[in-house]
């Protein structure tokens, strides 16, 4: 099957003692952003419960429409129809699906930044 890929840049190089600074700024910054994820996380959950309230009395008064200061809550009722592979398998024939996918199909790079799991004999590579 074949795939569409973006085109590649050239590789730059980074002086060793710029990404090493980098290292250590990013390694610097991280107990600063958790520390701000957990406000923000307690935040969010209180600001929930409030808009519960909000959404409730909605409900309860047959409203579609709430103004809050700047904000402006809406309720109205959507239809959807969430597609995915293995339920098109089920009305779709093979071929149309792998047609399908030999077409549209791409790949591209993505970077990803995941926290190592902690274990005795690992060392951090700073």
């Amino acid at each position: 099957m074949p795939r569409t890929t973006q085109q590649q840049q050239p590789p730059t190089r980074i002086a060793a003692n710029v990404l090493s600074t980098a290292k250590n700024d990013f390694l610097a910054l991280q107990p600063q952003i958790v520390e701000v994820k957990e406000r923000l996380k307690q935040l969010k959950k209180e600001e929930k419960e409030i808009k519960g309230v909000i959404m409730e009395h909605m409900e309860d008064e047959a409203m579609t429409e709430m103004n809050v200061g700047t904000f402006v809550f809406q309720r109205a009722e959507v239809e959807s129809c969430r597609f995915s592979e293995k339920k098109l398998v089920d009305f779709v024939e093979q071929s149309v699906l792998d047609t399908y996918k030999e077409k549209f199909t791409e790949t591209k790079w993505r970077f990803k930044v995941n926290k190592q799991r902690e274990s005795q004999d690992s060392q951090p590579d700073v």
